[in-house]
Parts: C-alpha cells; structure tokens; sequence
C-alpha cells in the first residue's frame, strides 16, 4: 500500500476506472482494531453516476457512517500534528 505525500489528494483505487468510464466512490466502512479506517470502492457502470451515489448513501446510512468515527478523527489529528 502507498500513502500520498500530505497535502496532496490521491485516489489511487480510482483512477483505474477513468478510461473505462465508469464511476467510482470510496467510502469509509469502519475501522480496524488498531483505529486504522477501511474503506470501500463502489464501481457502477458507465453514465451511472448517481447510481453509486445512491449506493454509497444507502451504504453509509446503514451502517450509521455519517459522521467519522471519533477514534478516526484522533488518529487523523495525530497524523496531522506529526512533523
């Protein structure tokens, strides 16, 4: 697994579908047991934009993911605060 320098946005997982044409989201699914965050890529067909919108919602609205998780905030701020 590679990490982007920070400050720079990276969407490693999804770049692979842009030449197909296709839509892809990642969304947060929960955390690991060491507080890491583990996320899920929803990858629909192509002009079906709003089809994996519906999905992620559907996704997160289930699984009660509207707001980060507080342990994944902490390591968020800890990470930020590292030089």
């Amino acid at each position: 697994m590679t990490f982007a320098p920070r400050g720079i946005l990276a969407d490693t997982w999804s770049e692979h579908w842009r030449p197909t044409g296709q839509p892809a989201a990642s969304i947060p699914c929960g955390l690991t047991g060491d507080g890491l965050p583990v996320g899920l890529q929803v990858i629909g067909p192509r002009f079906a934009e709003a089809t994996v919108l519906r999905a992620c919602r559907a996704f997160e609205a289930a699984l009660g993911l509207a707001q980060p998780h507080a342990k994944l905030l902490e390591s968020l701020a800890a990470i930020a605060a590292s030089p």
